[in-house]
């Protein structure tokens, strides 16, 4: 297997894997949504502190924002915590066929610390139920599936470029341990989820000068108390409901 790299600095090896690395969450909320998997979600009472304690990796730096890839001392991949930026682009690259099988990551060699800047765009497509974060929008050389929902991809240079979450809303928990809904979600709740992410996005505030009061009020207009109600899923309907409360209360005076 080819080299790979996460930054210019970090090299990883992929290690084929005959069954899928871990479960994958996805968590939603007004503060910023995530794409979760290995050992915080399995640990009982895990905690990004506790994580971090216990492993070496990626992780924020004062003001500087990284996502958090971890890794037990021998290198070994032991969570990954991939955030969704606010910038929409919609992603025209066609993935290539992942590789066979499942696959972990190594350090190769050790690094203890370093800085992994999340990817820059996404792309939450509710008709194929994809969530895509990319930098470059671009086909990717290569692609490994490390959950039955999680891949991330590589460019031609062999460098960490973007993922992709299959199935966002069957992933969605309110925490890193908690339970999903059984039940799949319906077309019309992917399509409430996509308008939110639509409206609530860098792109919009940009066209408003940063009134995100606007935005919120745009929201709240598109999806209102009765649409809500018919997410399909009660965890999926009350993080919705809770992000929604979230943002009327922070950013609207009544």
């Amino acid at each position: 297997m080819n080299k790979f790299f996460l930054t210019n600095d970090v090299g990883i090896e992929l290690i084929a894997r005959s069954e899928p690395f871990s479960d994958t969450t996805f968590i939603f909320g007004s503060r910023g949504s995530l794409a979760v998997a290995g050992k915080i979600i399995t640990q009982p009472n895990a905690t990004i502190n506790t994580v971090i304690s216990e492993s070496i990796g990626s992780e924020h730096w004062f003001t500087e924002e990284s996502d958090i890839v971890r890794f037990d001392n021998s290198g070994q991949l032991h969570t990954l915590i991939l955030s969704l930026s606010e910038e929409n682009s919609h992603f025209h690259a066609k993935l290539p066929q992942p590789q066979a099988g499942y696959f972990s990551i190594q350090l190769s060699p050790i690094s203890e610390f370093f800085l992994l800047p999340p990817q820059i765009y996404r792309s939450f497509n509710s008709n194929s139920r994809e969530l895509f974060c990319f930098t470059e929008n671009a086909p990717p050389a290569t692609v490994f599936r490390i959950t039955s929902d999680l891949s991330l991809f590589f460019n031609n240079e062999n460098m960490f470029s973007g993922w992709v979450l299959h199935r966002p809303l069957e992933n969605l928990a309110a925490t890193y341990q908690s339970e999903k809904d059984l039940e799949s979600a319906d077309d019309d709740t992917y399509t409430i989820f996509g308008e939110y992410f639509d409206i609530i996005s860098n792109n919009e505030a940009l066209v408003h000068d940063d009134d995100i009061e606007i935005l919120v009020k745009n929201l709240l207009n598109r999806i209102d108390p009765q649409r809500m109600a018919t997410i399909k899923g009660n965890v999926r309907r009350e993080e919705f409901e809770k992000t929604v409360f979230d943002l009327k209360d922070n950013f609207l005076d009544t």
